[in-house]
């Protein structure tokens, strides 16, 4: 149940990490800016998209600072049109000064993006995303804000032959710090552009599936418009935890002809939270047992300090070692018209017998086929306590709070519900893990056996090899 479970979530991972949630802050009547513009972004990488991606998103976080923010279309408008600027090179070839005169604002936010590279080489495969911003009064061409982060996902493969490939590239990542790009003007004054912040390292005990599933995930990512936006929003986090707030009214004090933050101290260690992906909400702690079963699944993540809300729901099934999940991606993006064609159904048939994994799209009459590998994974200690008993969905249940450790000691707590008519069934899970929120309800639970037709593959379906064969045509 583990295994099928994690074949259900990995989709929706990248949906899921692609919510951006924006802190509430007060307004700061000291700051001399009001009206912002954020202009476009320094570009030392080889993606020609990634720029605008990341400028359109720092644009959207600090909409809640109290500040009035140029729409960037109408900057770029003005600065092709009066300056002859469209790229964020050209920037250092003219003047603070004389940009926010043209257009016609009280600060300027330059960015710069270092890294956005997704590196698939089998043994380590890595996504990292790097850039600088900083916060300049254009009056006076004075720094009153400044701050970089690099941050990195890895997944490994080969046991110590790609432990060992990670921990030299982490090393050659800090040994490398700014060298490649000391001469580009306007980043020497952005402290941490530096500093690497790993945000998770997988293992996979194949090199194949670990090049497979990084390939996959940068193929799905391009196609629904979330490239690396997981790592790019944990930088973003990063970046942005001391920028200061606008004054929330138009300009009306007097300009401040020295910084508001003349300096700025070492940014402090913070934990940020993992996408709301339910894997921990579900990997462990809900045990459905070896009985068949239909049932709707609903699940609700939440992030408990930003508020941030997302539910979905799938119909699931089991018959022996057969498992069945669909879903339809158009209820998870937040963009359904961003899909492209044959990306809304989505069904899995996971037959653990014969060691193989259907994903099919029903509206292309399409599937894939992978191979399950045998991988022993080490169980989680779980201790489970009777609390209490409840009335869950018309269900009489009895209640446990259960704390589970995992094998890295991570440690998560919440509490079950056992449905006692249905034998003891677990109809609903609910943890919290590294400030975010899951709860996980099983709907309209039937222990039947299902037919077996719903887990094999339906007439007039063709098998393509991947996902490119899915999102194009012939």
């Amino acid at each position: 149940m583990k295994r099928y479970l994690l074949l259900f979530t990995a989709v929706l991972f990248l949906s899921l990490s692609a919510c951006t949630m924006v802190p509430t802050i007060p307004p700061n009547p000291s700051n001399p800016v009001y009206t912002v513009a954020v202009l476009p972004v320094y570009n030392a990488t080889t993606d020609v998209e990634a720029p605008q991606m990341v400028r359109e998103a720092f644009a959207e976080r600090i909409q809640n600072y109290h500040y009035s923010i140029k729409p960037i279309n109408e900057v770029d408008q003005i600065l092709r049109n009066q300056m002859g600027i469209t790229l964020g090179g050209q920037l250092e070839m003219t003047t603070p000064q004389k940009l926010g005169e043209t257009l016609g604002v009280d600060g300027l936010i330059y960015g710069y993006l270092l890294n956005f590279d997704d590196i698939t080489t089998g043994v380590y495969n890595v996504k990292k995303v790097r850039a600088g911003f900083k916060l300049v009064h254009a009056k006076t061409g004075r720094i009153i804000w400044a701050r970089g982060q690099g941050v990195k996902s890895e997944l490994t493969s080969g046991g110590l032959l790609g432990t060992g490939v990670a921990l030299a590239r982490d090393v050659q990542d800090r040994q490398e710090g700014m060298e490649p790009f000391k001469s580009i003007k306007g980043i020497e004054n952005i402290p941490g552009l530096g500093d690497w912040h790993l945000l998770e390292r997988q293992t996979e005990q194949s090199i194949g599936d670990a090049a497979i599933i990084s390939l996959g995930g940068k193929l799905i990512g391009k196609a629904l418009g979330v490239h690396l936006k997981y790592e790019t929003d944990r930088m973003l986090d990063m970046i942005l935890v001391d920028f200061p707030a606008g004054p929330g009214a138009p300009v009306g004090v007097a300009v401040l002809e020295e910084p508001v933050l003349p300096g700025m101290p070492p940014m402090p260690e913070i934990s940020i939270p993992q996408p709301a992906m339910p894997q921990f909400g579900i990997t462990g702690y809900m045990d459905f047992g070896d009985r068949d079963f239909t049932a709707i699944m609903k699940i609700t993540t939440i992030d408990v300090h930003r508020g941030g809300k997302q539910t979905y729901t799938a119909r699931i099934a089991r018959r022996g070692d057969n498992f069945r999940s669909e879903y339809n991606m158009r209820d998870i993006v937040d963009d359904p018209k961003a899909l492209p064609p044959g990306m809304g159904m989505v069904v899995s048939i996971v037959k653990e017998g014969a060691k193989k994994n259907y994903t099919l799209y029903p509206e292309k009459k399409k599937y894939i086929e992978t191979e399950l590998t045998d991988t022993e994974e080490e169980e989680p200690n779980v201790e489970r306590k009777l609390v209490g008993e409840e009335q869950v969905d018309g269900h009489p249940c009895k209640k446990y709070r259960v704390r589970v450790t995992d094998k890295d000691g991570t440690i998560s707590e919440g509490y079950v519900w056992e449905a006692e008519d249905l034998g003891g069934f677990i109809i609903k899970g609910d943890f919290e893990e590294e400030g975010i929120r899951t709860i996980m309800e099983m709907k309209n639970v039937k222990l039947i056996t299902p037919p077996a037709e719903l887990f094999e593959i339906p007439p007039g379906y063709r098998m393509v090899s991947g996902m490119m064969d899915i999102v194009t045509e012939e």
